[in-house]
């Protein structure tokens, strides 16, 4: 992260990284990961929307379906943006800032998004879902003495997504 690749990884794993985008259905990258897709400087300078839509648009040109960049951050704040193919604007999850940093966010973020879309909720849905619960794990870690190295305590938060999801089927 922080615009390098993790140490022990090959320079050509971005490489491999843009083949494998060329057959997704969705592409969750952070800001780091967006950078070393598209070979552009790494920055976290605030985006306006329509440099986000251009974000976006150049990672749905490798060939996903759908992207998410996470974490980008925007004018007004940080926010997950997606896309799907031949939108013509990208949809806004905006999210507050916490003062914390785990390991294995995004997988989790990925994770949760990747189970709504396969129940069949729409993309927007599934951002909102997977931003709104990665949060939570976030904040119930930051409340207890879990130690950072060990990412997020979600599992005692995982009910709530068999809940919501049980919920969703009786609608």
């Amino acid at each position: 992260d922080d615009g390098r690749l993790y140490a022990g990884m090959p320079e050509d794993m971005p490489a491999k990284w843009r083949g494998l985008c060329a057959r997704a259905d969705v592409v969750t990258p952070n800001m780091t990961e967006y950078a070393l897709l598209t070979g552009e400087s790494y920055s976290l300078a605030p985006r306006t929307r329509a440099q986000a839509e251009d974000m976006l648009g150049k990672l749905l040109d490798m060939g996903a379906k759908s992207a998410v960049i996470t974490s980008l951050p925007l004018e007004k704040g940080l926010a997950n943006a997606y896309m799907r193919r031949g939108d013509k604007t990208a949809g806004i999850c905006a999210f507050e800032r916490l003062e914390a940093h785990y390991p294995g966010t995004g997988d989790l973020f990925a994770s949760v998004l990747t189970g709504a879309l396969l129940r069949g909720e729409a993309l927007e849905g599934a951002v909102r879902r997977a931003t709104d619960f990665t949060r939570l794990c976030v904040e119930r870690s930051m409340r207890f003495p879990t130690p950072v190295n060990y990412g997020v305590d979600l599992e005692p938060l995982l009910p709530l997504l068999w809940e919501d999801a049980a919920n969703k089927t009786r609608e």
